[in-house]
């Protein structure tokens, strides 16, 4: 076969896009890994189960509350990977285990962060009855989500994230939703 110069050239270029391409993609996937990592897979997974709570919905609760830093403190004062806040942290205790009287640091603690805050999702989904209610609940708390539904200023079924009369709440079920979303494409 008689290739000119010019051929020639033009199937290198294309051969060159074509890696470049698939390495782009490959490196694209990566980041998105990286920006959307699974830690602490054996206590998400084990409490994911025992409570029975999507682990991608755990994975983005921690990915928005913490960005999976541990030792993260909100200016409200929510603690660890969950950002629980402490009198959550005792309310919770006194549900799960009564007879524990674990102090407020534990909430350092991946595994017992971990453990209630998905411990909490699965008290308020199953009072609230979905997930977007679970949320918001998580973010604006239980009381402000129950007035919202007493008062009729959110629908009790199919609530989305546009229904909630606090902006802030809106965004943040917004972003859990986003994360999750996120999460069961790159890992399910």
């Amino acid at each position: 076969m008689n290739y000119s110069p010019r051929r020639g050239k033009l199937i290198t270029g294309l051969v060159v896009c074509t890696v470049l391409l698939v390495a782009g993609m490959i490196c694209a996937h990566c980041a998105v890994r990286f920006l959307y990592p699974l830690e602490y897979t054996s206590a998400v997974e084990r409490c994911s189960d025992e409570f029975d709570v999507d682990s991608d919905l755990v994975y983005a609760v921690i990915h928005t509350e913490s960005g999976f830093d541990p030792e993260a403190e909100s200016e409200v004062g929510a603690i660890g990977l969950m950002q629980i806040m402490p009198d959550t942290f005792h309310w919770l205790q006194s549900k799960l285990e009564p007879d524990a009287d674990l102090p407020t640091e534990k909430l350092y603690d991946p595994q017992t962060n971990i453990r209630y805050g998905v411990y909490y999702l699965s008290m308020l989904r199953d009072k609230f009855g979905s997930d977007v209610l679970a949320i918001a609940a998580y973010h604006a708390g239980q009381n402000r989500v129950a007035q919202w539904l007493a008062d009729s200023e959110i629908p009790y079924e199919n609530c989305t994230a546009d229904d909630i009369p606090s902006s802030a709440t809106g965004h943040y079920v917004r972003k859990v939703q986003n994360a999750r979303s996120v999460y069961e494409k790159l890992y399910d």
